[in-house]
Formats: C-alpha cells, sequence, structure tokens
C-alpha cells in the first residue's frame, strides 16, 4: 500500500507532461498554419492562368487554414489581426481570399465536361443581350442532339425577367421567342412575345411564330392567343400579320376562317402611316384574290379606296389578272373597262395576256398586245413572259418573233434596272431553249446596261444575277471581272457573297470560290462560310484543308470547331480526326491576340464540343484550361 501511494503522484505528474507534450502552443500552430496559407496563395498565383483547377484546391486550402486558425485558435494574435482584416495572405486581404476561392471553384467545375465549360463561359462573355444570344444558339446546337435545351432556354427568360430594362429585355424574349418556335414550343413562344414592348420587335417576333408554323400545326386552327397579342402592334403590321395568318388558313383549306377576317372592321392607318398601311392592304387583297376570294378582296379594295382612292386601282388591277387567270372574263373585263386611267386599263390587259398565254390561249393574248402601247414597260414585260411561255411549249418560231420584236423596245427604256430585269428574263429563254451562245451574247449586253444602275443595292442584285447565268453558261472566266464592281460597302453585300460562294460550290467551281473570297475585305470570315459549306454537302476533305489554310486564328478556330463538331457527331471518315481538330482548335485559341476574339472564339467551341458529346479527355482539359485561366475573372 505505501508502495501504490508513492507511485500515483509520480504518475500524475507523467500524465500532465504526457498532456502538456500533446497540447501544441496555439501561437505557434496559429502562425504554422498562417504561413501554410501564405504558400498556398503564393502558389495559386503562379499557377492559376495555366491550371486554375490546382490553383482552385491551393486557394481552397489557405481559405481553410485561415478558417482553422480564427475557430481553433481565436486567442492568438494571429487570429486577431485576421478577424479584424489587419493582414494579408500574400497579397490577398481576408476577403479577396473569400471571394476568389468561389470563383476558381466555379472554374474548376466547368472543365468536368465542355457543356459546364460552354454553360460558365456563355454567362460571361459580352453585355447581357449576347450572352442570352449565346446561350439561345448553344440550346439551338443541343437540341439537335436531344441535349437540355429546354432548361437553358427557361433559364435565359428567367434572367430576362429580373431586367427593369427592355433595351436589354426586349431583345432577349425577341430571341427566346424565335427559339421556342423553331422547336414548335407554341405556348412558351407567345408567352415571351407577350412580354415584349417594342412594337417592332413584337411584330417580327409574332411574324416568326407565323412563319414557324404556328396556324398551320394549330389543333382545330385555334389561333386566338396569337390574334389577341396581334392587338399590341401598329395596324399597319396587323395587315401584315393577318395577311400570313390567311395564307396559312388557306394552305389548311379553312378558307371561311380566313376571309373572316374581312367580316370585322379593317383596321385604318396611324397618323403618317398611308402609303406603308395602303401598301400592306395591297399585299392582302392580292393575297386574297390569287386565292380565289375575290370577295374578300373586294372587301380590302374597298378600305383602300376609303384611304385613297386613286391607290385602289393598283389592287383592283391584280384582281382583274387574277379573274382572268381563273378565266373569269367576264369580271375581269368589267374590272378593266372601269378604269378612268388609262395606264391601269393597259396594264391590267398586259397581265391578263400572259394569263391567256399560260391559259393556252396565245392567239388572244397576242391580239390584246396589239392594243396596247409599245413604249409601255408592262407591254415589253407581257411580250418577254409571253415569249418565255412559248418557248415553254416549244413554240420557237412565235418565241423568237416576239423576241425580236421586242429588242428594239429595250433601248428605249429609261431605267437601266427595268432594262437589266428583261434583259435577264431573255438569257433564261435562251438557256431554257439551250441556245449558249445567243444567251452569252444576251448577257454581255446585260452586263453593260447592268453597270449603269445607279442605286448601289439595286446594282448588286442585278450583277449577283448576271454572275449566276455566268456559271450556269459554265464560263467562270467572267465573273470575276463583274464582280469587281460590286459595291462592297453595301449593307447586303454580305449576303450577296455568301449566295455566290454558295452557287459556285454547287457548281463545283472551288477555285472560284476561293477568288472571290480573296477580293472582299473580309476574306477570312467567307473562308469560313466556305468551310461551312462542304461540310453542308459532305465533302470533308476540302472542309479540312480549307479550315487550316484559313490564315485569321479567330476564324481558323471556328472553322475548326465546326469540322470536330460535324466528324464527331457523325462518325464520319476523313484524314483529320475529331479528336485532333478539337485540339487544333484549341491551340489556335492561344494563338489570338485579342481577349475579346479568344474569349468568343473559346466560347464557340466549347459549345460546339458540347453539342456534339465531346469528352473532356487530358488533352482537351488541360488546352482549354489554360485558355480558362486567361479570361478575366
Amino acid at each position: 500500500m505505501p508502495i501504490c501511494r508513492f507511485l500515483n503522484p509520480i504518475l500524475f505528474v507523467i500524465f500532465l507532461l504526457l498532456v502538456q507534450c500533446s497540447s501544441p502552443d496555439p501561437d505557434r500552430e496559429a502562425n504554422r498554419l498562417f504561413v501554410e496559407a501564405y504558400r498556398y496563395t503564393e502558389e495559386a498565383r503562379e499557377i492559376e492562368r495555366d491550371d486554375p483547377v490546382a490553383a482552385y484546391e491551393k486557394y481552397r486550402g489557405a481559405l481553410a487554414n485561415i478558417d482553422k486558425i480564427i475557430e481553433s485558435y481565436s486567442e492568438t494574435q494571429v487570429a486577431v489581426n485576421v478577424t479584424q482584416q489587419q493582414t494579408r495572405v500574400g497579397e490577398l486581404t481576408i476577403g479577396e481570399l473569400r471571394r476568389i476561392v468561389p470563383v476558381f471553384q466555379a472554374r474548376a467545375r466547368a472543365l468536368e465536361s465542355f457543356h459546364d465549360l460552354s454553360r460558365y463561359l456563355t454567362g460571361r462573355i459580352g453585355d447581357d443581350v449576347t450572352k442570352a444570344e449565346q446561350q439561345i444558339r448553344y440550346a439551338r446546337w443541343v437540341q439537335n442532339n436531344d441535349g437540355p435545351y429546354s432548361k437553358i432556354l427557361d433559364e435565359v427568360a428567367q434572367s430576362a425577367h429580373l431586367h427593369w430594362n427592355t433595351e436589354v429585355s426586349d431583345p432577349i424574349y425577341h430571341q427566346l421567342t424565335s427559339a421556342y418556335a423553331s422547336f414548335g414550343e407554341w405556348d412558351k413562344a407567345l408567352e415571351m412575345a407577350d412580354r415584349i414592348q417594342d412594337r417592332l420587335l413584337l411584330y417580327h417576333s409574332l411574324e416568326n411564330i407565323i412563319t414557324g408554323g404556328y396556324v398551320r400545326q394549330a389543333e382545330n386552327g385555334e389561333i386566338a392567343p396569337l390574334l389577341r397579342i396581334m392587338d399590341y402592334v401598329s395596324p399597319t403590321e396587323e395587315i401584315r400579320l393577318l395577311t400570313l395568318v390567311a395564307e396559312d388558313l388557306f394552305d389548311r383549306e379553312m378558307g371561311e376562317e380566313a376571309e373572316a377576317f374581312t367580316g370585322q372592321p379593317i383596321p385604318g392607318p396611324e397618323g403618317g402611316d398611308e402609303l406603308d398601311h395602303i401598301d400592306a392592304l395591297t399585299s392582302l387583297a392580292s393575297m386574297y384574290a390569287t386565292r380565289g376570294s375575290f370577295d374578300a378582296s373586294r372587301s380590302v379594295i374597298s378600305a383602300i379606296r376609303d384611304i385613297d382612292a386613286d391607290y385602289a386601282d393598283f389592287a383592283l388591277r391584280d384582281l382583274s389578272i387574277e379573274l382572268a387567270r381563273r378565266q373569269k372574263m367576264e369580271e375581269a373585263n368589267e374590272i378593266v373597262s372601269g378604269f378612268e386611267r388609262s395606264y391601269f386599263r393597259d396594264t391590267s390587259i398586259a397581265g391578263i395576256a400572259i394569263q391567256h398565254a399560260r391559259n393556252g390561249m396565245v392567239t388572244d393574248a397576242l391580239e390584246m398586245l396589239n392594243t396596247l402601247s409599245e413604249e409601255l414597260s408592262e407591254t415589253t414585260n407581257a411580250r418577254i413572259e409571253i415569249a418565255y411561255i412559248l418557248a415553254d411549249y416549244g413554240d420557237k418560231e412565235r418565241s423568237d418573233s416576239l423576241l425580236e420584236a421586242t429588242n428594239p423596245l429595250l433601248e428605249n427604256i429609261n431605267s437601266a434596272l427595268q432594262q437589266t430585269e428583261f434583259r435577264l428574263r431573255m438569257v433564261e429563254i435562251y438557256l431554257m431553249r439551250n441556245e449558249r451562245s445567243q444567251a452569252a451574247a444576251s448577257l454581255e449586253r446585260t452586263e453593260e446596261t447592268a453597270l449603269q444602275i445607279s442605286g448601289a443595292g439595286n446594282r448588286n442584285q442585278m450583277l449577283e444575277e448576271i454572275i449566276k447565268k455566268w456559271i450556269q453558261l459554265g464560263r467562270p472566266d467572267r465573273v470575276l471581272d463583274i464582280a469587281a464592281h460590286l459595291a462592297m460597302d453595301h449593307a447586303g453585300f454580305r449576303d450577296i457573297m455568301t449566295d455566290l460562294l454558295k452557287t459556285s460550290i454547287q457548281a463545283d467551281y472551288h477555285d472560284l470560290a476561293g477568288s472571290l473570297a480573296l477580293m472582299t475585305e473580309n476574306l477570312h470570315y467567307y473562308r469560313y462560310y466556305i468551310t461551312g459549306l462542304y461540310l453542308e454537302s459532305k465533302s470533308l476533305e476540302r472542309a479540312a484543308n480549307t479550315s487550316y489554310d484559313i490564315r485569321n486564328y479567330y476564324w481558323r478556330a471556328k472553322a475548326l470547331a465546326d469540322l470536330a463538331h460535324y466528324l464527331h457527331l457523325h462518325g464520319a471518315d476523313t484524314s483529320t480526326t475529331s479528336q485532333k481538330a478539337a485540339s487544333d482548335a484549341l491551340q489556335t485559341i492561344q494563338r489570338i491576340r485579342s481577349d475579346r476574339e479568344r474569349d468568343e472564339a473559346l466560347e464557340y467551341a466549347a459549345s460546339r464540343f458540347a453539342a456534339a458529346n465531346f469528352t473532356m479527355n487530358q488533352e482537351l482539359e488541360s488546352l482549354a484550361a489554360k485558355l480558362l485561366g486567361n479570361i478575366e475573372m
């Protein structure tokens, strides 16, 4: 017993010593954690551009150390300094460290898949409208591959709801309307359109819904929701939309419903909008006439007459021609005889003569032409149209006779535009008859006339048609000289050039397409466009070669991304693999100097890869990580 009493105090002291040894000094441990946090942040800063995933782990570790100091060693001086924001972790304040960790966490998660990367990037590049446009474009791409398009669109819609500025929200709702309509989600399309405040954007959105097939697909032709929203556009725009709706109803053999619009009061024009309104009503009246709804057409013409009686004659002329086309000559003649102005009487007769020829009554048509003044351009037009009809019938003799009689008249037409249009129609006649030498000679004369057209837009359109005719004739050698006269600074030039490139590729004139692109100020864009044409036609080797030949890194990267998307999605067999094209696209993006273009190209590539279900393998992840690290936070 005495021995036990003697040992117990010794054991207790040993126990205390062991406890003290196992309990580190709080200040020392806090300092150690802080120094380690400092080291983590410095290491993270060095690698954050090349490896945001590893940088995230280090920033997260640094923040974990700081939180541990505060929680476990709160009485130390280090904890006090940290809590009172009196110290920095490397170059970062504690607040900055707390903000940067979730930023790099988002970047790390973005590299888990191309879908995640695309979703991350589309929400960060450009203004709000641009971001929405990118997200909607991506939704369209993934929808083609059964992707989560609806969720993406719904998120864009939610973001638009939060905007008080309609200059931002309206364009987004407009884009959403078009997207939902293209997917056949009519209720959502109408909901987005109904939120648009700008009347012109609302008009275009409703136009997209109608042309997208809403009326053609509506169950039992029930379109009341659409008609309700149409009340908010201008009266003129409402008439144009009603014309589209009525046409679709006629296509569904719902003529009564289409004609019912004329049984209601027809909207009148707003102040200062009379001419546009009359033009819209004239189109509506002509549409009804074309569909054989002559009473409806007359009702609309009556509305035109209430605005301006003189303009009603234009619609009446169209009505008389349609009546003649349906061989209702008594009614047609009644309209013609009722015209007070000879211009409308003669131009109606010219149109009726063309309809007679189409109905096989060529002799009657020619007799009618003989009653008209040769100075009237409509007479010249009727001669050429009937010559075309006769050529189609195989009646070369009478067709030639009309052309010979018409040629001298063309020189007397003051309008270079109108004269060019007539000459192009004559070229079509020679081509139809396979008279290539005559077509070429006529086309040369047409060129001379076209170059006299004063307006750049009209001249460009006519030169485009002439170029297409030379391509059709197998004469690409004539194209470049004519193309040099195109006004490249005109707003419609891009559409014309892309159309010509498409025509050249379809005709197998690949060198011509390249030369046309070379003539422009946007060579790289047009080479990118040519790549897309090759992908559409499944000319994969040409697509690959053209992609790699693009000198501009931005457009080359986009072309390679499109190539990778196509190859991966379709499993196509070519010397360039989808993996190589994807890798080359990302490496090309690294060479882009402009921050904005580099970020846009990365977003584009990521979205294309995601839409094709690319896997984020080690090589692609490494390349994407370096690019992601260069994006401003």
